[in-house]
């Protein structure tokens, strides 16, 4: 088996799947899994230019579906840096996810 990879409880791939995600919402908490639990990480420093880039989508977009997540409870902000970046992490306790924002 490969080194790298993430290790994700059943129960956390379950509720992402329960989580009713629009693609772009699935994409950032995949590359949110990707740079924390796939580098054995509980948070990482993300931009929103690096996760634009990455994703191959409009910054701004990914500005307003990163909110999203954060509005539900999905992914927590840890911190923000002195350049305004981010430190994201999934929130792994599903309770305190939110079903849908309006």
């Amino acid at each position: 088996m490969e080194e790298n990879y993430a290790k994700v409880s059943n129960s956390l791939l379950d509720a992402i799947m329960d989580s009713n995600l629009n693609g772009t919402q699935w994409s950032i908490v995949l590359i949110i899994i990707r740079f924390t639990m796939g580098n054995r990480m509980e948070h990482h420093e993300l931009s929103l230019a690096f996760l634009a880039q990455e994703l191959k989508r409009n910054r701004e977009h990914i500005g307003r579906e990163l909110n999203v997540l954060i509005d539900r409870n999905i992914v927590s902000v840890v911190s923000t840096g002195k350049r305004g970046i981010r430190r994201l992490k999934i929130n792994t306790d599903i309770d305190q996810w939110v079903k849908e924002v309006k």
